[in-house]
């Protein structure tokens, strides 16, 4: 029986989104494009055109609402794998594939992530004995086994939904990892957008106060629901910045306590699962 994969990309106000839907309907059952007035263009030529759907959404539907709709959609569709795409960045087909190769081999991981590539470049010397290293969450271009994300449940806090969300799959005893093979299956986090409107485009609109405001809440609540596992620290003049600091062991323990040391994993930094 063939895994059905469903990928999901979540756009505001920008022009980028048909070029990934047709890069990720390649390697997809279906793409779906959740576009708040947004600009999706596709070539009419383009042989897996029938797989790409694009919806059109409240302008100000918001990032968390968008990807939970993606997860909804994948939960509701059957699909085995869901692939999530930010609207901004550029990959290889053969970067997806790498993922879900992943997921297949591995039960006990609960997401995967391709590196950008100046992450890549800060850790290329990062040794591990697979083709992937450990990471605190999966962010911009990552994939996941539908049947985990129905077990984490929906993401749920503004700004840092993807932190939060890797937290807890963490403490399920999922463990979260990256891509780290090679740097042509890394993802260019910027691509050239052309924008209709007049507006810079992205997520649901902020003002500089209000930005201030919900980064601020947002790591409170972090700090919070999973102090246990991670410490972040607000700063910046325009609360534009922040720290964070994991506490791997702990992290390492949740996936052990689970599923023993399935993974076969060890890296040059002394985690071992």
């Amino acid at each position: 029986m063939t895994d059905r994969v469903l990928s999901g990309i979540p756009t505001r106000k920008r022009s980028t989104s048909g070029k990934i839907a047709q890069i990720l309907a390649q390697v997809s059952d279906d793409v779906f494009v959740v576009s708040q007035a947004a600009e999706t263009y596709c070539d009419p030529s383009f042989p897996y055109l029938d797989r790409i759907h694009v919806e059109e959404f409240p302008e100000n539907f918001g990032v968390i609402p968008a990807r939970n709709e993606i997860l909804k959609r994948a939960h509701d569709g059957g699909y085995d794998f869901v692939v999530q795409s930010d609207d901004d960045v550029a990959f290889k087909v053969e970067t997806i594939e790498a993922m879900i190769t992943i997921l297949r081999d591995n039960p006990s991981i609960g997401a995967v992530t391709s590196e950008s590539r100046a992450y890549f470049n800060w850790s290329k010397d990062m040794e591990s004995s697979q083709k992937f290293i450990l990471a605190p969450c999966a962010a911009q271009l990552w994939a996941a086994r539908v049947r985990i994300m129905d077990e984490i449940g929906p993401m749920e806090v503004p700004y840092l939904e993807d932190r939060e969300h890797g937290c807890r799959l963490w403490k399920a005893g999922y463990a979260v990892v990256a891509l780290h093979d090679t740097i042509s299956l890394s993802h260019n986090p910027f691509i050239s957008r052309t924008n209709v409107t007049g507006k810079q485009g992205g997520q649901q609109e902020t003002h500089d106060g209000d930005l201030h405001a919900g980064l601020k809440a947002a790591i409170d609540e972090m700090n919070r629901r999973h102090g246990d596992m991670l410490k972040l620290t607000y700063e910046g003049a325009k609360g534009k910045s922040f720290r964070s600091r994991y506490n791997w062991n702990f992290m390492l323990k949740c996936v052990i306590d689970r599923f023993g040391y399935l993974l076969d994993y060890s890296d040059s930094r002394g985690r071992i699962l």
